[in-house]
């Protein structure tokens, strides 16, 4: 281990170098090891964007502060969340790991104001940034300490020690302002969009669900896009062995279409989770138009030499008031995106059987031409890894009878 002696911002030194600093992905590894639950993670990484952003604006007036160690700090500061002395004990933790410059930065956030240094330090902006958010978005101080009155106002010990912590957030929030000339609120709204996408970013994990078996299903030969179709008894039980299968699974949101058989799934999947699915137009599936309910003999009888012409050109052709499956694509794939971008952690979505292969194909980064080349059968489950802007196929197709199969 290299050690080096750095400056704060305040003159002090500080024992560090940027050996014993860890990398984002050290850092999740870590959370991940143990076991942070999701709603943390969010906090986490707001609170680390927050304090990096803070950061870079006063570098840019002057400071030398590390924005390696702060965002270090920012994410691994609750990595003992739930140790009554949960700070003291991660400062602890990440010393003996080697990361004693991380470690410094959580001893000092215990601290009491009194304490604080004329000018912000690392600790100061983590301390700042943890105080500021709220769960996972931001809430002005004042309106922190109106909900401490009420929530503690019958326990003055706990009151007390909750506005010091505030009165600290505060005083560093004034001399964050003073420095730069800008109000915190502003800062904040400039770089919302950073701030939001820091909620995405972490592995986590896709479910995507094909719904149940439905009455009048394939087996029948029609064409049944957009039909509203309740699940078999068969279907049923298969969404409920999913409900089983993945209870272990925490997910941050489920999402399914407004279709009968896709919104009863995730109704059934998602029960155990206490999670109410949020319903999408745009996960329908493909619509057939004037062919829904039809035969393959009966469009054969009422538009000769239609089905020939669909054979020819599968992406593009465009049944009688219906969908081609490129406009089925163009409506999916900004409907995928926005899952991803609009919340963190492991999410499940129930789809249909060609909305599912349009989103594989866009997670195998090949064009949606082959996304017959992906079986889906009903009550299946895909897993997709998902890490920034980065996919993995991790399960395809997977259909299985036992609790504990899938993953």
């Amino acid at each position: 281990m290299k050690w080096n002696t750095f400056r704060t911002s305040d003159g002090r030194e500080q024992m560090g170098g940027v050996e014993d600093v860890p990398s984002r992905e050290q850092c999740r590894r870590l959370l991940s090891r143990f076991a942070v639950p999701d709603e943390v993670l969010a906090h986490s990484e707001i609170v680390a964007e927050l304090a990096r952003i803070l950061a870079i604006y006063l570098n840019g007036s002057g400071f030398s502060l590390r924005t390696d160690l702060i965002v270090s700090a920012g994410l691994l500061h609750d990595i003992l969340w739930d140790a009554s002395d949960g700070l003291e004990a991660g400062a602890c933790l990440l010393r003996q790991l080697g990361y004693a410059g991380v470690a410094n930065v959580l001893t000092s956030l215990v601290k009491s104001g009194a304490t604080d240094p004329p000018l912000p330090d690392e600790a100061d902006l983590v301390f700042f940034a943890d105080r500021y958010i709220e769960k996972d978005r931001p809430v002005p101080l004042a309106e922190q300490y109106r909900r401490a009155v009420d929530r503690f106002g019958a326990c003055p010990e706990i009151l007390n020690a909750t506005c010091r912590r505030l009165n600290r957030a505060e005083a560093i929030k004034r001399r964050v302002e003073n420095i730069l000339g800008h109000e915190m609120g502003e800062i904040v709204r400039k770089h919302r969009r950073n701030l939001q996408a820091a909620l995405s970013s972490g592995p986590r994990d896709l479910y995507l669900v094909c719904h149940g078996a439905i009455q009048d299903g394939r087996e029948s030969g029609r064409f049944l896009g957009q039909a509203n179709l309740p699940l078999t008894r068969s279907g049923r039980k298969r969404a409920e062995q999913l409900g089983r299968d993945l209870a272990t699974v925490r997910f941050s949101a489920v999402f399914c279409s407004d279709l009968t058989q896709s919104s009863e799934t995730a109704e059934i999947i998602a029960r155990p989770h206490c999670v109410r699915p949020g319903r999408m137009r745009e996960l329908r599936e493909v619509s057939f138009g004037r062919w829904e309910g039809l035969s393959h003999l009966e469009i054969a009888c009422r538009y000769p030499g239609a089905e020939d012409e669909r054979v020819g050109d599968l992406m593009h052709f465009r049944p009688p008031g219906g969908e081609s499956l490129m406009d089925c694509t163009i409506r999916v794939i900004p409907a995928f995106y926005r899952i991803l971008r609009e919340h963190r952690g492991n999410i499940l979505v129930v789809g249909h059987e060609t909305v599912n292969r349009i989103i594989l194909c866009q997670a195998m980064g090949i064009s949606a031409e082959r996304l017959f080349e992906f079986g889906q059968e009903h009550g299946c489950v895909n897993i997709i890894g998902v890490e920034d802007s980065a996919f993995t196929l991790r399960v395809l197709n997977r259909c299985v009878e036992r609790a504990g199969g899938i993953q």
